[in-house]
């Protein structure tokens, strides 16, 4: 049997560890949180965005943010609200009424290929430590990739898909000419054809004409 102060012990640590459980299941299950997110390639002297994206979960009125971008990148501009001066540091601070929001700010990377961290702390109302900015933590420049244009194109105008078809009106219209005198020399064989054959040079004039114009397109 137990005594009444071993039931009362083994109560107190029962309610103990539930409410140990129901704070750490609290605290995980809603933390405020900072994120960082940009493109994490860039090229050589290129400019890159670095978005700072603030969650709240816990209904915090309050909170400081310092988010630390790689010195050998040079700072460009900032959003209307953030704080920086101090070289290499970018911060953000609201006293009151604070709400899920976006901030920004935009930086010049260096003329050296390499992978460059970021580093950066923020505090939440309530908070007694601070906590390290979650996200993109790394960014990668690269030298400036040039396109050259492919080896096979050896014309100003290379081949396009009409060409097939302009050689067969070509053909078909060569091919008519070339009827219409066979015609001729069977009908007005032996008879004054001067006319008719006026008018199959003149044909042959114009298509010729045509022709060169559609080869050239």
């Amino acid at each position: 049997m137990f005594s009444n102060r071993e039931k009362v012990m083994k109560y107190v640590h029962r309610i103990t560890i539930i409410i140990t459980a129901f704070l750490l299941s609290s605290v995980i299950a809603s933390a405020s949180i900072v994120e960082r997110s940009f493109n994490d390639t860039i090229e050589i002297n290129g400019n890159v965005t670095i978005h700072i994206n603030v969650n709240i979960t816990k209904n915090e009125t309050y909170y400081a943010i310092d988010d630390i971008y790689p010195p050998v990148f040079t700072l460009i501009s900032t959003d209307s609200y953030a704080l920086f001066n101090e070289t290499g540091h970018v911060k953000w601070l609201v006293l009151m009424d604070a709400v899920n929001t976006t901030y920004y700010y935009v930086l010049s990377a260096p003329a050296v290929n390499g992978t460059y961290s970021f580093a950066g702390e923020y505090m939440f109302e309530g908070d007694v430590f601070t906590s390290t900015i979650a996200g993109q933590s790394e960014i990668t420049v690269e030298n400036e990739i040039t396109q050259n244009p492919p080896d096979n194109i050896t014309s100003e105008h290379p081949p396009t898909e009409r060409q097939p078809i302009i050689r067969l009106v070509i053909a078909i219209g060569f091919g008519l000419i070339g009827l219409f005198a066979l015609l001729t020399i069977v009908l007005y064989s032996g008879k004054d054809s001067t006319a008719i054959v006026k008018i199959m040079i003149a044909l042959i004039i114009i298509f010729t004409i045509i022709s060169t114009v559609l080869q050239g397109l």
